[in-house]
């Protein structure tokens, strides 16, 4: 009886947190109250339902056992692109897209796009979202990027970005094996990005400084590249492993690895994991002395926040991604989902100022590779393409990029 249905809201804009979630779904233009009822038993009938807060034809609500509510909306199909537009959101885009309808003497709300006013109003036939972004003379706009950035903008010239794919990958550079904090060998997290067809792996685990996660010395270190150099052999043809650490940035902004060290690995990731309660500008400026150092190829979790847990540490984010682009570093989308750390409103400010951003998984175990697809999401509404992500590089060409710096 359902002809189609979709998320709608801050979950499918991509948000970083979400309030609750939203759902359309549409029936047949001429479907009756029975079948409209029909859907909203099964809705409110479900066993994750915890509570049911509002019950009727058109729309219910419940709270789910998570504590999260969920509304869902049953319209025509012929409304259901109008109405998954406008309850997908955000207000903020909304606002001069209705200012673009207007000036075009049409009429945009929850039920359809219309030509005139009311109460006068000609239905303009829309049979998906696109059509009624064409009808206003603009691009598709994809839903990430709904927030107000300028995309309305770019959506009337012509020049929204084709937004980076998970299938655009080529390899994972933030993960953590047995030798530190990590529940898997290499040898196991290499034949998962096999199976994944991944082309390459950065192992990063962490430095000694990091004696909590089990980091690593140098001796240790060095045992580690050995084990890496015998898989590599094994592999060749498979899948290329990168020898490389999250080095700890000590409180003055010197790595906890030497640089004869860390010349010998492939890449570094550089991470704050201590003395958070810093002054912005004591912790801007250990920043900044860490993206100085020549071996320096990515800032991870730049802000070290935890999502509904923990603020992150007061940084000029600004500074830091102008500085971080001028000594050429990137700064990682963590995709770690109580991370997302850049946020997407600096993604989108690095990406303006060329800087290639990887995301990174910072998986500990197997099944944290898959987190990969929410640091899709931070990139999608930074306005990434594939070429703006790092580890859409082939092996090669990443290899060359990481050696830029060190010659």
């Amino acid at each position: 009886e359902i002809v189609r249905l979709q998320v709608a809201g801050s979950l499918r804009r991509r948000r970083e947190t979400i309030g609750d979630i939203d759902m359309v779904a549409s029936v047949a233009d001429d479907a009756g109250e029975k079948a409209r009822n029909r859907i909203m038993d099964f809705f409110t009938k479900q066993p994750s339902v915890e509570a049911i807060t509002g019950k009727g034809e058109t729309k219910s609500s419940v709270v789910l056992g998570t504590g999260i509510a969920m509304d869902l909306r049953v319209v025509k199909d012929s409304q259901f692109p109008a109405t998954l537009h406008h309850f997908t959101g955000s207000k903020e885009h909304h606002i001069p897209l209705r200012r673009r309808a207007l000036s075009m003497n049409m009429t945009i709300n929850d039920y359809g796009l219309f030509k005139g006013k009311e109460p006068n109003l000609e239905p303009v036939p829309c049979k998906t979202e696109a059509d009624i972004y064409a009808a206003l003379g603009m691009e598709y706009v994809e839903p990430e990027l709904r927030e107000d950035m300028g995309e309305i903008e770019a959506a009337v010239h012509g020049t929204l970005p084709v937004l980076v794919q998970e299938s655009d990958l080529r390899g994972v550079l933030h993960v953590h094996s047995t030798w530190s904090d990590g529940q898997n060998t290499i040898r196991e997290i290499a034949e998962e990005c096999i199976a994944r067809g991944y082309q390459y792996l950065g192992i990063t685990d962490h430095s000694k400084a990091a004696a909590y996660a089990g980091g690593l010395t140098e001796d240790r270190l060095r045992l580690q590249h050995e084990e890496i150099d015998h898989l590599n052999k094994e592999f060749a043809g498979d899948l290329r492993i990168l020898k490389g650490t999250e080095c700890d940035i000590l409180k003055d902004g010197v790595l906890d690895y030497a640089d004869e060290v860390l010349a010998e690995l492939d890449f570094v990731v550089a991470s704050i994991h201590s003395n958070f309660n810093l002054s912005q500008e004591e912790q801007t400026r250990r920043m900044l002395r860490a993206i100085s150092n020549p071996y320096v190829d990515i800032i991870g979790h730049p802000t070290g926040r935890l999502l509904l847990e923990r603020a992150g540490y007061v940084l000029d984010m600004e500074a830091v991604i102008d500085a971080a682009v001028e000594h050429g570093v990137c700064i990682e989308i963590n995709a770690h989902p109580s991370r997302l750390d850049m946020d997407w409103r600096f993604v989108k400010r690095a990406r303006d100022r060329g800087m290639k951003i990887p995301i990174d998984p910072d998986a500990h175990v197997l099944a944290g590779l898959d987190v990969i697809r929410y640091g899709i999401g931070v990139a999608r509404k930074g306005w990434l393409s594939a070429g703006d992500v790092l580890n859409t590089m082939e092996t090669e060409a990443l290899l060359d990029f990481f050696r830029r710096r060190r010659t």
